[in-house]
Parts: C-alpha cells; structure tokens; sequence
C-alpha cells in the first residue's frame, strides 16, 4: 500500500509542475553570433503583460529581462556575452489597475529631489475595508484606488494608492509619456507595498502614471541557446 501511495503522490506532483508550467511554444533562436531572437505564442486577452526572464545556467535563478506589453509574441536579445549558455522563459501577468493620473515636471533651474529616502518603497497602513482576490474574476474590488502622483522637486515623483487586494505577488507602476512613447513599468514592487518614489526618464517629465496589482500566471517552457564565439 505504502508504495502504490509513493507513486500516486509522485503521479500528483508531475501533475501539479504541469499545470503551473506549460510548454508554450517559447523558442530561442540565435541570429548573430551574440544575438538570440525568441518567439512565442500570445498571451490570453485578459493579461496585464508578460515578464521576460533569462539565466546561464540550468539550475540557477531567473533574472528580469523585460516587461513586455501582453500581446508582445518576440523579443531579440542582443550585445550578449560570446560563448554562453541562455536560458529563458516567459511568465503571464495578470491583475488589476489603477485609473490614470498625469504629472508635469516643473521646468526650468528649480531644484532637484532632496536626497534621502523619500522613494523608497513603503507599505502605509491600509484601509480597513475588505481586501479581496486578485483571482476572483468576478469580484473587481482587487485593484488599488485613489492613486495620487505629485511632482518632487525637478526630477521626482512621488506616489501613493490604497490596497485592496489580498493575494497579489506585487505591484507594477507603469509611466506612459505624454509624446506617445510606448508604455514603460518604471517600477516592480513587492505586496503590500502602496507607496513610491521615482525618478522619470528626460521623455517622460510630462507623463500619466498607473498602478497595477498583480500575480503571475502560467510560465512557459525553458528555452535555451548558446551563443558564438
């Protein structure tokens, strides 16, 4: 009895890795001697984005590589080191947002952000009010609110928001720039977390900025390349 217990346990667990890891169709391919060109298949509609992530060696840990919109299906990574295993894999992001708010830098020799700490990440005492699952997708009361933005100095801002959510992974800040550029997550900050400090990029001194909370979905597949000489 104990053995047949052993191998339905062992049949359970190959089960459990296979639901939460997926073979996605996620390929690396290298296009130069240090270039590698990966391709996948989309993302479902309902994903905030997908996170890119790499290492070099088999069993060590991943790294962000890059945050990417959910219906990117390629990514080429290049300037790469000659001679090196790649590994990479793609996780979906799911979750809820924020509405929008915009900030316009001051212009001119005003003076910059005070040095300190004021953008480090902090988890401000919540609301009291019911925190709820990111996962129930009936229930839309997961996502942060009241987001406020305000200008520091010339090239800071500051952020704050209320949680509501009781299971997220972390939060993503996302900036999008007032001249069209394409949407960047300026931070990933871990749960609980609902206020920061950033430092915009020269583009993004007139931008809008939104908060999501989110969790990570389905990974893909590892992929792996070696690059040339």
């Amino acid at each position: 009895m104990s053995v047949v217990r052993a191998r339905l346990g062992a049949v359970l667990l190959v089960l459990g890795l296979a639901a939460c890891t997926a073979d996605s169709g996620l390929t690396a391919t290298r296009t130069g001697s240090t270039e590698i060109r990966l391709t996948w298949p989309a993302a479902p509609d309902t994903a905030l984005g997908q996170v890119l992530e790499y290492r070099n060696q088999a069993g060590g840990e991943f790294t962000e590589l890059a945050f990417l919109p959910a219906n990117a299906t390629s990514y080429t990574h290049s300037e790469l080191i000659p001679r090196t295993d790649f590994y990479y894999r793609v996780r979906t992001v799911f979750g809820r947002e924020s509405t929008s708010v915009a900030v316009a830098l001051p212009t001119g020799s005003g003076p910059a952000a005070p040095e300190g700490d004021w953008a480090a990440p902090r988890s401000r005492p919540s609301s009291p009010g019911p925190h709820n699952s990111l996962r129930d997708k009936e229930n839309s009361g997961a996502g942060p609110t009241d987001l406020h933005a305000e200008a520091v100095g010339t090239d800071g801002v500051h952020l704050s928001w209320t949680d509501h959510a009781r299971d997220e992974d972390g939060y993503l800040l996302e900036v999008t720039p007032a001249n069209g550029s394409a949407v960047r997550v300026a931070a990933v900050l871990g749960p609980g977390v609902n206020e920061v400090g950033v430092y915009p990029l020269e583009q993004e001194h007139t931008a809008s900025y939104r908060v999501a909370a989110f969790y990570y979905g389905q990974t893909s597949s590892v992929a792996h390349e070696t690059t040339g000489a």
